[in-house]
Protein backbone atom coordinates (compact mmCIF):
# COMPACT_ATOMS: atom_id res chain seq x y z
CA UNK A 1 0.00 0.00 0.00
CA UNK A 2 1.30 3.60 -0.70
CA UNK A 3 -0.07 6.66 0.95
CA UNK A 4 0.02 10.12 -1.02
CA UNK A 5 -0.19 13.47 0.94
CA UNK A 6 -0.90 16.30 -0.98
CA UNK A 7 -0.42 19.63 0.93
CA UNK A 8 -1.57 23.11 0.09
CA UNK A 9 -1.59 26.20 1.57
CA UNK A 10 -5.18 28.00 1.88
CA UNK A 11 -6.52 31.14 2.01
CA UNK A 12 -7.72 31.19 5.63
CA UNK A 13 -10.73 33.51 4.99
CA UNK A 14 -11.65 30.64 2.25
CA UNK A 15 -11.07 27.93 4.30
CA UNK A 16 -14.97 26.90 4.66
CA UNK A 17 -14.83 26.76 0.66
CA UNK A 18 -11.97 25.19 0.62
CA UNK A 19 -13.36 22.03 2.63
CA UNK A 20 -17.10 22.50 0.54
CA UNK A 21 -14.68 21.44 -2.46
CA UNK A 22 -12.84 18.65 -0.59
CA UNK A 23 -15.82 17.21 0.80
CA UNK A 24 -18.17 16.98 -2.61
CA UNK A 25 -15.95 17.20 -5.93
CA UNK A 26 -12.45 16.07 -4.24
CA UNK A 27 -14.32 13.28 -2.51
CA UNK A 28 -16.39 11.90 -5.43
CA UNK A 29 -13.12 12.03 -7.63
CA UNK A 30 -11.08 9.79 -5.17
CA UNK A 31 -13.92 7.25 -4.99
CA UNK A 32 -13.55 6.56 -8.79
CA UNK A 33 -10.18 6.40 -9.04
CA UNK A 34 -8.90 2.84 -10.24
CA UNK A 35 -6.55 1.62 -7.25
CA UNK A 36 -7.17 4.48 -4.58
CA UNK A 37 -8.15 2.68 -1.33
CA UNK A 38 -9.56 5.85 0.44
CA UNK A 39 -8.77 9.62 1.14
CA UNK A 40 -9.04 11.42 4.39
CA UNK A 41 -8.96 15.45 4.23
CA UNK A 42 -6.97 17.66 6.66
CA UNK A 43 -7.03 21.04 7.40
CA UNK A 44 -5.41 23.53 10.09
CA UNK A 45 -6.27 27.74 9.37
CA UNK A 46 -3.30 28.17 7.10
CA UNK A 47 -2.96 24.24 5.16
CA UNK A 48 -4.89 21.55 3.86
CA UNK A 49 -4.06 17.70 3.49
CA UNK A 50 -5.30 15.02 1.25
CA UNK A 51 -3.90 11.81 2.83
CA UNK A 52 -5.09 9.14 0.35
CA UNK A 53 -4.52 5.22 0.26
CA UNK A 54 -3.47 3.60 -3.18
CA UNK A 55 -3.24 -0.28 -4.01
CA UNK A 56 0.06 0.48 -5.72
CA UNK A 57 2.96 3.19 -6.92
CA UNK A 58 1.07 2.46 -10.59
CA UNK A 59 -2.05 3.59 -9.22
CA UNK A 60 -0.69 6.88 -8.05
CA UNK A 61 1.53 7.14 -10.93
CA UNK A 62 -2.04 6.67 -13.37
CA UNK A 63 -3.52 10.28 -12.27
CA UNK A 64 -1.09 12.14 -14.57
CA UNK A 65 -3.07 10.50 -16.84
CA UNK A 66 -6.40 10.75 -15.22
CA UNK A 67 -8.47 13.60 -17.34
CA UNK A 68 -11.23 13.38 -14.12
CA UNK A 69 -7.82 14.06 -11.71
CA UNK A 70 -6.56 16.49 -14.13
CA UNK A 71 -10.21 18.37 -14.20
CA UNK A 72 -10.34 18.67 -10.69
CA UNK A 73 -6.88 19.74 -9.82
CA UNK A 74 -8.05 22.45 -12.36
CA UNK A 75 -10.82 23.87 -10.83
CA UNK A 76 -9.14 23.52 -7.14
CA UNK A 77 -6.98 26.09 -8.22
CA UNK A 78 -9.73 28.45 -10.48
CA UNK A 79 -11.47 28.52 -7.11
CA UNK A 80 -8.86 30.89 -5.81
CA UNK A 81 -8.64 29.44 -2.42
CA UNK A 82 -5.41 27.81 -2.14
CA UNK A 83 -2.00 29.56 -1.77
CA UNK A 84 1.45 27.90 -2.63
CA UNK A 85 2.98 25.90 -2.52
CA UNK A 86 1.38 22.62 -3.62
CA UNK A 87 3.48 19.25 -2.94
CA UNK A 88 3.03 15.77 -2.90
CA UNK A 89 4.90 13.00 -1.39
CA UNK A 90 4.55 9.24 -1.71
CA UNK A 91 5.51 6.77 1.25
CA UNK A 92 4.76 3.15 1.89
CA UNK A 93 2.73 1.67 4.33
CA UNK A 94 5.41 -0.69 6.22
CA UNK A 95 2.67 -1.22 9.12
CA UNK A 96 0.21 0.06 11.90
CA UNK A 97 -3.66 -0.33 12.28
CA UNK A 98 -7.01 1.36 11.63
CA UNK A 99 -9.96 0.15 13.92
CA UNK A 100 -12.21 -2.14 12.08
CA UNK A 101 -11.37 -3.01 8.39
CA UNK A 102 -10.26 -0.42 6.06
CA UNK A 103 -13.65 0.47 3.78
CA UNK A 104 -15.78 0.42 6.99
CA UNK A 105 -13.53 3.04 8.35
CA UNK A 106 -13.91 5.49 5.39
CA UNK A 107 -17.38 5.04 4.49
CA UNK A 108 -17.81 6.35 8.50
CA UNK A 109 -15.54 9.22 7.91
CA UNK A 110 -17.58 10.19 4.69
CA UNK A 111 -20.94 10.18 6.47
Amino acid sequence: MIVRLWTTGIISSKAAEYDGFASSRSLAMFKTLDGCLGVIFIRSDTKGYALSFWDNAASVEALADSELYQNTVSEIVAAGFLKEPQTSELVDVTGGFLLGDVPSVFTRLAI
